[in-house]
């Protein structure tokens, strides 16, 4: 089977990594991120399998996007972490409120499971880390949290 073309790669995933953004950016922000970080891909050399290119096309759009909360610094205290399905523009005001005080490791693992809605074994797959690490992390920033 021949490798894909860039236009192949682009059609496969970019909807997906769009669509991902949208749950933590404006729409227009949303185009913007996940253009870049197709970008990335691409230059990055797309030669991986489906499941890697997914995983890497997931970390490097969720640390863009959290990278551009970061820039609004309009930021103010946490109150609640956004949930699977909660209203999209809620959950970009509270994840806006999360970049201040939480590491992007950290933003990429609660945004994976509590925006995206993955378990912690595929968030693990995403970012490289166990899930018993997922778990201990999402229990930290649970605990932080109602502190």
């Amino acid at each position: 089977m021949a490798d894909p073309t860039i236009d192949d790669l682009y059609l496969r995933y970019f909807p997906m990594i769009r669509a991902k953004c949208e749950r933590m950016l404006a729409p227009g922000e949303a185009e913007e991120v996940a253009q870049e970080t197709f970008l990335r891909f691409w230059q990055r050399g797309p030669t991986h399998s489906p499941r890697a290119a997914t995983a890497w096309l997931y970390r490097t759009s969720t640390r863009m996007a959290i990278d551009r909360l970061r820039r609004r610094r309009v930021l103010t205290d946490l109150s609640q972490v956004p949930a699977p399905g909660q209203n999209r523009a809620e959950a970009r005001i509270t994840l806006s409120e999360l970049v201040r005080d939480h590491t992007p490791e950290v933003l990429t693992i609660v945004c994976l499971c509590r925006v995206d809605g993955m378990n912690q074994i595929e968030a693990g797959e995403v970012t490289g880390r166990s899930e018993r690490t997922i778990r201990r992390i999402l229990s930290e920033f649970d605990q932080r949290r109602s502190a």
